[in-house]
This record gives structure tokens, sequence and C-alpha cells, in this order.
């Protein structure tokens, strides 16, 4: 149903779609790492792994039957939260918990992250669907620790999801967390410790040593340009771990309740408005459990101890996500969990009993609260023709020959897709970049400069055109507007490399990206003799 549902959905053309996630598949199945000058800004480096795939599923079929099996494969999250959700209900003694679960799987999946990738390149749902797989295989309805084979199983999933894109990092600590509260006795943890240690290493390696080894061989660090202060590559920032962090909070008060206020106003954690009280619930119900745990414990009461654990898990995670990010998209898992922690928190605790209050109608109007209140995300989408339309789509302006010559991708808006369409350039590197991201390229930058000197190909520019929007202090502080011209990106690009254009001779691509306020054009390039600093 899911599958039917994401195929006729519009072909997802948000932004880091168009950015990095259709360069980087094609990038890589034609080997042009080596040849191009990251047309992606940063993001050409990321692990490509899941692109690839992506973009073998684009060349073989129509559009709308890649967004059918990326559909389906979202939709596996809910048997997932299913099973999760069953097995911890069960520990607690809960009636009926295979209706109460499906009720907790079906609230948490219709959250703003999951409603936001529907049917899209994008990846993040899928770091967050390993995690909860590794959760369901580690918990045991018998209150029993589960097998060492079933723990090296959760943990390689675990890794194997950070080693395809590293932002899934923020689910390690959790995992780790859960092992060391779950499993008693010293060595019997050592050894469970162990394990996980081994399986996450190993689904790391499995998922992303390739490409690692590769930025290693090639710039000296295996996760260029971020952590360059470990490693020290020359092309890579002198200093900084280059990651977006204008979202971090700004102090610790502002930490400890970064979930709460983010899930009542998405601007703290998104570059979109929403709400999603889901975040709250997880955050505020792992707290709950573990002040519930504490609590009982003077009455002898007993909460399963991998209840306990869970909720340890999800504070791991939650601290080095607000630390690290604080980005709403690499939390998906939380959204996901939260209705979940909050029924656990209420299955646990007094509150039936005192309040006379039956599960029923609490769950009744937890849902409602969450569906009523649900202020989802704005998704930048491009409708289809036909159903046998190609996901992507892309018309050269006539008469322009780009054989073997350089493209520049110029921002700060995505141009890096249409890279797709020069196969046969000498070379596509980038140019205007991202206010935020600039500063990680700076070193690496001048072998564009070079490569422009030191060559007399012709020169293109391929620039987004934004004629409407609705610009705002908050976006314009992070580096995002939502108006832009050919002119003003060709301004900025001056600034940066030797070259100079004239914006009357731009001429429009079409794409399959395009729609009534968003074109993107080419322009030739001519050579300056003197440019800022790049």
């Amino acid at each position: 149903m899911f599958a039917l549902i994401s195929a006729v959905l519009p072909r997802d053309a948000s932004f880091d779609v168009a950015h990095y996630h259709l360069h980087n598949g094609w990038s890589a199945l034609n080997g042009r790492l080596e040849q191009d000058l990251s047309p992606a800004e940063m993001h050409s480096f990321l692990n490509p792994v899941f692109n690839v795939a992506v973009w073998w599923l684009i060349e073989l079929l129509p559009g709308p039957a890649v967004n059918a099996i990326l559909g389906a494969l979202q939709a596996t999250a809910v048997p997932v939260l299913y099973s999760l959700a069953r097995k911890l209900l069960r520990l607690c003694d809960v009636r009926d918990a295979s209706q109460v679960a499906l009720f907790c799987a079906f609230v948490g999946f219709l959250c703003v992250p999951m409603l936001a990738t529907m049917a899209s390149l994008r990846n993040d749902m899928y770091g967050a669907i390993a995690f909860c797989g590794a959760l369901l295989l580690l918990i045991d309805e018998e209150r029993q620790t589960v097998s060492l084979t079933r723990l090296f199983a959760a943990a390689l999933i675990v890794g194997l999801a950070a080693g395809v894109k590293l932002t899934n990092v923020v689910y390690i600590p959790g995992l780790a967390v859960f092992v060391l509260a779950a499993w008693p006795g010293l060595r019997p943890r050592a050894a469970a410790v162990a394990i996980a240690a081994s399986g996450g290493l190993a689904g790391i390696v499995l998922g992303g040593g390739w490409w690692m080894a590769k930025l290693y061989t090639e710039f000296g660090n295996p996760v260029f340009p971020m952590l360059n202060d470990l490693f020290g590559a020359p092309l890579g920032p002198a200093e900084g771990v280059s990651r977006d962090v204008r979202y971090l909070p700004d102090g610790v008060l502002e930490a400890l309740v970064r979930p709460v206020m983010g899930a009542f106003d998405l601007a703290l954690i998104n570059e979109d408005t929403g709400r999603d009280l889901r975040l709250a619930a997880f955050y505020l119900g792992a707290v709950a459990i573990l002040g519930i745990s504490l609590a009982q414990m003077r009455s002898r009461v007993t909460v399963p101890r991998q209840v306990i654990a869970l909720a340890l898990a999800c504070l791991a995670f939650t601290v080095v996500w607000v630390l690290q990010f604080s980005i709403m998209r690499y939390a998906t898992g939380a959204f996901l969990l939260g209705p979940l922690m909050l029924v656990l928190a209420w299955k646990i605790g007094p509150f039936e009993t005192s309040l006379s209050v039956s599960a029923r109608p609490f769950l009744y109007g937890m849902a409602l609260l969450m569906i009523a209140t649900l202020g989802p995300e704005s998704v930048r989408r491009a409708p289809w023709e036909r159903p046998s339309e190609p996901y992507l789509t892309i018309e050269l302006p006539a008469g322009f020959e780009a054989a073997e010559a350089g493209i520049i991708m110029a921002g700060p808006f995505p141009t890096a897709f249409t890279a797709t369409a020069f196969d046969d350039a000498a070379w596509i590197g980038h140019g205007a970049a991202q206010p935020w991201s600039a500063p990680f390229l700076k070193n690496y930058r001048p072998l564009i400069s070079e490569r422009i000197d030191s060559e007399s190909t012709e020169l293109f520019a391929v620039i987004c055109v934004q004629d409407t929007g609705v610009e705002n202090e908050q976006h314009r502080s992070r580096g995002v507007t939502d108006k832009n011209t050919a002119g003003q990106t060709l301004a900025r690009l001056a600034g940066e490399y030797p070259v100079e254009a004239d914006e009357s001779t731009c001429l429009p691509l079409k794409t399959s990206f395009d729609t009534d306020t968003t074109r993107w054009v080419m322009c030739p390039l001519t050579r300056s003799s003197s440019a800022g600093p790049a």
C-alpha cells in the first residue's frame, strides 16, 4: 500500500536530493572522484553506496517505480516498530499488547521526518530503522539477555548504518549504553561489550570501509574533510570538524530543553518550521521511565531491566545528538520511538491505578494530540508528467557544447544534480558555496582556480534561479535565502575565481526538477585577470 502511495507522489526535488544525492551516485558509478573538483561541495565526499543503488534504479526504471521501491523500503519501519513495541509491552505485562503495539507503530511512523521523506531519495530514515531493528534483536520477552550472536548482529546493523552514513553515529552511544545496562555481572558485561564493539566495527568497515580507504588514499583523511583536526589533510580545513553547527544549543540549559523546545518549534532543529510532539515524548518518556524506576525501588516493584536499559539508551542518544548536531532528520529514530516511550512510562507508573484512567483513553488522547498538533515540513517536489517518465531528465540549451569543457556548479542553491548531463566534461567543480559550508573546503578551492588558469577549455556555470520566496532573518543568519538571480551568483563567482560573465548570455536548462518559481540556467564564463580569495 505504501509503495502505491509513494508511486503517485511527485518526485522529491528537495535541497539535498538536488545538491548531492543524485550527483554522488552518478559520480561513483562513473569514477568521477579523481576527475572532478567536488561539484557538490563538501558533500561530494560522503559515502555514495546508498546513492549508487538509487542511481542504478533511476537508470533502470521509470521514476514512479523508483518511488514505489523506496516507499516500500521506508514502510519496513512499521513492522519493525510493531515487533519492538509488542516485545516491550509484553515485558511490562500489558494486556492487549499486540493492539497497543500496532497503535504505537502507526502513530510513531506518522512523524514529520518520515512524512517529509516519503518516496524520497534521502536516507536518514534507514539509520533510524536500523537502530529500532537492533533494539528489536536485543529485547527478550523472558527478561533474559539475548545470545551473543544476536548482540553481534544488532551491533553490526547499527555499525553498517553508521558506515553508510556517518551522521548515524548518534545511534552508536545508545546501543553501547543499552549493552552496559542490560547485561548484569562484570564478566558477562565485558564479554557483551567486546562482542558489540566487534560487531559495530565490522559494520562500519563493511558499510564504509571501502570509501574511507579511497578518501585516505586520495586526501590523507578517511572522512575528508571532516575531523581534519585529527588527520591533518593538507586540502582539508585547518581547524574545526567540518559539520553543520547552525542548530547547536548555546548553553547547558538550552541543551537540556532542546528536545522539548525543538518538538514545539522545529525551526530550532530544521531549516523549515513545523511541530511534532513525538520528539518531546521520546525524551520525557525516557526521563519518566528512569524516575519511576528509582521511585519504585523503595516498594520493591521492579521495572524490567531491559526497559530501563532502553530508557538509558534513549537518553545517551539524545545527549550525543543534541551536542553534535541538533538537526531533526538525524533524530528520526527518536520521533519513531516517541509514542512507545510515552506508553511505556504510563504503563510502568502508578497513573492508571491512582487516576483510575484506563490505557485506552490515554492512547486515544496521545494519538489525537500528536496528530492534531502536527506541523509538517514543506518539501519541494516536482510532479510527474506521465507514469513512464524517468526520475531525472536534463536538456542542455541548444548550441551549448560542453564536451571537454570546465563546468562550475555555482551555489548556494543546489545545482550538482545537473552534473549528470555533463559526462563528457573535462572537469566539474563548485563555486559560490553555501556560507556555512564554504570554510570547510577553503584549502581545496585553489585547485579549481589552478584548473581554470592552467587550461584553455571553455568554461560554463550552472546556476539555480529562484524567482520568489519568503526571506526572513532566521534564514539569512543561517546562510539560507529564498530568492536568487543568475546575476547574484555570477557576482559571487567572480569574487572567488578568475572568471566573469554577462547574465544576459545565460540560457535555461530544461530539467524534471523545474517548477514555476525555480529553474536552472547555464552561463558561459570568460577568464579574467583576478579574483577574490577562493
